[in-house]
């Protein structure tokens, strides 16, 4: 099957790519989005983080408890990215620890 942007979702399954998964952070001065990037191998994972990482941030609180604080997070959604400022994004995989290769 097709996708709009003309990708394949056969050549998709499974394969690891690159997401923004993103929050909201609800304040009394006003509302922010918090994004993180990670690496997952469809979007229900990178969601099923989002809600865990919305968890983590309010401190295991629900959102009516951890709004008393003044502040709260809220999962806002994750996409896929497949391109940053027109460069297209290509993982692959590391073959060693070190940050020089």
């Amino acid at each position: 099957m097709l996708l709009p942007n003309g990708e394949n979702t056969k050549e998709m399954i499974g394969m690891p790519h690159l997401y923004e998964v993103l929050l909201e952070l609800e304040t009394d001065a006003g509302s922010f989005l918090h994004c993180e990037f990670k690496v997952f191998h469809s979007h229900a994972e990178a969601r099923k983080w989002g809600k865990w990482l919305e968890r983590e941030m309010n401190g295991g609180q629900p959102i009516e408890e951890k709004a008393w604080d003044g502040y709260y997070f809220k999962y806002w959604g994750a996409r896929r990215v497949s391109k940053i400022d027109g460069f297209p994004v290509t993982l692959s995989k590391r073959t060693s620890a070190s940050p020089n290769g």
